[in-house]
C-alpha cells in the first residue's frame, strides 16, 4: 500500500476507540484526527511510497469497525491463526517483555 492509503488507516477514527499499534519499526503521530508523522525504521514515509504491510486478513477486511483496506492485494492468506501465533511465540521466546509504549503518539 502506500504512505498514504496506510496514514489513512491509522488515522481512522474507531467506534470503540482503539487505535493500531504497528510493529516496531513502524511510528506514527495523530494529531487533529490524521497522521501528521509517519516513519518507518526511522525514515519518514512519503505518501506515494509502496511499503509492504503484513496485517491478518480480518482486519484488512474490516473488522472492529475499521474500514477496508482499499486498493490493498492480500498476498498470502494461510498459516495460524492470531492468537495461535502468539501462543506459539510466546511458548518458544519466553520470558517476553512488554514492548516500549512509544510507537503511537497521540497530540
Amino acid at each position: 500500500m502506500t504512505g498514504a492509503q496506510l496514514k489513512s488507516i491509522l488515522a481512522y477514527s474507531n467506534p470503540q476507540g482503539w487505535i493500531l499499534t504497528p510493529s516496531s519499526s513502524l511510528r506514527y503521530t495523530l494529531e487533529g484526527g490524521a497522521v501528521t508523522e509517519l516513519t518507518l525504521n526511522g525514515v519518514p514515509v512519503a505518501d506515494d511510497q509502496v511499503i509492504k504491510i503484513a496485517a491478518n486478513s480480518v482486519l484488512m477486511s474490516g473488522y472492529g469497525g475499521f474500514p477496508q483496506w482499499k486498493g490493498t492485494t492480500i498476498v498470502y492468506r494461510g498459516g495460524l491463526d492470531d492468537r495461535a501465533t502468539l501462543a506459539s511465540y510466546l511458548m518458544n521466546n519466553s520470558p517476553v517483555s512488554a514492548p516500549l509504549g512509544d510507537r503511537v503518539t497521540i497530540r
